[in-house]
């Protein structure tokens, strides 16, 4: 298993945005410990990732578990979204943007005069079907962060998606790897 060193990733994140205006700005002040200089929230208990995992029938990634138990949410995300939600705020995406999806359907039919889901994979390098059984993980800004429990690896890691609406899928093996790409260029 990947030892998942999110305290660091995530204090580093917290420097990094304290100390840039354009970012700090943006954020609730009860977010804000100017003496520890973190920005996240209080980790989410044993408890309540099992009442998420119960109410969405499933059992969460372990990347996504532990920085759960680290910061139970962030307060901002990378250049695409604007917050990761607490676990209580999770949800399927089948179940949260019905009408979402149906606009995709839609637009895939429109663009290519047939209902052929083979068509929504050739646009944007993926089935649709994947999309519909992400799990939304942060709000939608420019893009939103998925979780997709049907492509798992083998350690049991679920693979996690910036999806934004017009360039698609930016996929990654992990929630893990995905934060640490975002960090990487909220940096630069």
């Amino acid at each position: 298993m990947t030892d998942f060193d999110w305290r660091q990733l995530l204090n580093s994140w917290s420097r990094h945005i304290l100390a840039t205006s354009d970012y700090r700005d943006y954020l609730p002040e009860e977010v804000i410990d100017r003496q520890s200089l973190w920005i996240g929230y209080p980790g989410a208990g044993e408890e309540q990732i099992a009442q998420a995992e119960a109410r969405l029938k499933t059992r969460l990634p372990e990347s996504y578990r532990e920085f759960l138990k680290i910061s139970n949410g962030w307060p901002t995300g990378g250049p695409y979204v604007t917050r990761i939600l607490p676990v209580e705020e999770i949800e399927w995406v089948s179940a949260r943007k019905r009408d979402w999806l149906e606009g995709w359907k839609l637009g895939v039919k429109l663009g290519s005069g047939r209902e052929d889901p083979s068509v929504f994979r050739e646009m944007l390098g993926f089935d649709l079907r994947l999309l519909e059984s992400g799990l939304e993980i942060s709000n939608e800004d420019v893009g939103v962060y998925l979780l997709i429990p049907s492509l798992k690896s083998a350690d049991g890691e679920w693979e996690a998606w910036c999806f934004e609406g017009e360039t698609g899928a930016m996929r990654y093996p992990s929630f893990w790897d995905l934060m640490q790409d975002e960090f990487d260029i909220l940096q630069n």
